[in-house]
């Protein structure tokens, strides 16, 4: 995995950002333990989970309907939203394609992801921002892997208190 940084050193620390090959943007950093973290989420070898996650919440923000249908798994179970609906691979893409809020831009936090993964199952638990309305929202996703790529299974939303 090649790695370009922004280091920025001073009494205070340092702090910057990531860019990984092929990422569509760069990862802030403030800190020896965040850098090393970022690093550690990307190992050397294999497919990115995070990236699935990051790159479907970017699909969302987009209404990229192509995009969505390539990162959900096939036999997507459904994702349980905030409000508390429950919607199946079709009504998501749906949503995606046709949103309720258009001007809505969600971002996920990246100090706050945690991840579980095994060889062909993973767990992605994450805060994702959101500004039209400010709000916060725990998102936990299930990714499987197929053909190489971790694929989104199911979703469940959580809205937290600001």
């Amino acid at each position: 995995m090649h790695f370009v940084l922004d280091l920025h050193h001073s009494s205070d620390g340092i702090r910057g950002q990531v860019m990984r090959k092929g990422a569509r943007g760069p990862e802030d950093f403030n800190g020896w333990l965040d850098l090393f973290r970022l690093l550690e989420l990307h190992p050397a070898s294999g497919p990115d989970p995070i990236q699935t996650v990051r790159q479907l919440v970017e699909a969302e923000n987009d209404h990229d309907l192509h995009a969505a249908e390539q990162l959900l798994a096939a036999d997507f179970v459904g994702i349980t939203r905030a409000r508390g609906e429950e919607q199946t691979r079709d009504k998501l893409l749906d949503e995606i394609a046709s949103p309720r809020n258009p001007e809505l831009h969600r971002a996920v936090d990246a100090h706050e992801v945690w991840m579980s993964q095994g060889p062909n199952l993973c767990v992605v638990r994450s805060i994702v921002s959101t500004d039209k309305p400010p709000k916060r929202f725990r998102n936990l996703h299930v990714l499987t892997m197929v053909q190489g790529h971790w694929l989104c299974l199911a979703w469940q939303v959580t809205e937290l208190k600001l």
